[in-house]
Order: structure tokens, then sequence, then C-alpha cells
């Protein structure tokens, strides 16, 4: 029940896939262990941006879908250890980081996404300040990934399919009497003519 419950707060948990990563965006604001107590319940932790080409994936995707005024809080933290800052998924140090301009700032612990020189960029802040938050699945499963490929396969039978059909009504000619002749080849490549 508390499951459904922080559900409802934070909208439906379906992730998106976002370059590399599946991702769920929040609808509300709530502190950084909030966000991150959340992220569990979704089977998921606050995301972890490790690489240049993850940051831009996401960069892009807030920057397209999101007012430049929204923060979103990641897994990026000090709490262990001040200056020291880790995600909190993994432990590992953040050694690609993208930090604003006087960042990271002593006594604030938490890293957040915001809004600046035309991107977004790390900050930390005071954890319980209120802020959206990202969230990504603690484990991304082989079958997730393949269905991709299966609704590639599906789309291109569908193409397939469908210029058969239209090939197949090209092939069919009505005449006045509404009968349809049906114009096929034999083997030996002459006509056939059917009527229907």
């Amino acid at each position: 029940m508390y499951y459904l419950m922080l559900v409802g707060l934070t909208g439906d948990a379906n992730y998106n896939r976002v370059g590399e990563k599946w991702l769920y965006f929040s609808e509300e604001k709530v502190s950084w262990f909030k966000a991150y107590a959340l992220c569990r319940t979704m089977d998921g932790y606050l995301t972890s941006l490790e690489n240049k080409r993850v940051w831009e994936s996401v960069n892009k995707h807030l920057k397209t879908n999101f007012s430049n005024d929204s923060w979103f809080w990641i897994s990026g933290n000090d709490l262990a250890s001040s200056g020291n800052f880790v995600w909190a998924n993994t432990g590992t140090s953040m050694n690609y980081s993208v930090w604003s301009e006087g960042q990271p700032k002593t006594g604030k612990n938490c890293v957040n996404l915001q809004f600046t020189n035309d991107r977004y960029e790390m900050n930390n802040l005071d954890c319980h300040h209120f802020n959206y938050f990202i969230c990504e699945p603690e484990h991304v499963d082989v079958p997730i990934l393949d269905l991709e490929r299966e609704l590639q396969y599906e789309r291109e039978y569908q193409r397939d399919r469908d210029l058969e059909r239209a090939r197949e009504m090209n092939a069919l000619d009505c005449n006045l009497e509404n009968e349809f002749n049906y114009t096929r080849r034999k083997p030996s490549g002459l006509p056939l003519n059917i009527l229907y």
C-alpha cells in the first residue's frame, strides 16, 4: 500500500528511454532523501551521469522536454565525506561532472541539475531543498532491450505486408459488371485471368 501511495505522488512509474538509459522524470518536487526513497520504491535509484555520452543525452532530453526553471535531483552527493562527491547508487567517485561556475560549494551535500549557460549543469544544494528528480531502474534486463528489436521487426513486417497488399490491390481490376478480374502469372509467365 505504501508503494501505491508513493506511485500516486510521483505519477506512473514508467521509465522512458533516454540515450542509453531508462529514466523516470518526476512530476513532484521533494527533498533529495525523499527522492532517493521514492526511486527505491520503483526498483531504481536516483540517476548517475557517469560519462559525457550519458550527460549529453540527458541534457538534450531536459532542454527539449522541461522548462529552464526545473531543477532535478540526481544521485551525486558528498554526505559520507565533505568534498568527495560520489554516485549514491554505486558509491563510485563522480569522475565525470559538469559543474556550474563556482560549484561545488562547501556545506551543500546533494547534487542537482540546474539550467545555466544554455544547458543543465551540476550544482550542490542543501539536501532538504525541494526539486524534481530523475530515477533509473536498478536492473535493465535483456528482454527490455530486445523489445526494441522486436518492435523494429514488427514495423518491418507490417511495412512489407502493407506493400504486398498494395501490390495485390494494383493487380485487381474491377470491370463495369462488378466482376473482379484478378490477373496472375502462370509459372510459364503467361497471364491467367480468373473471374470471381
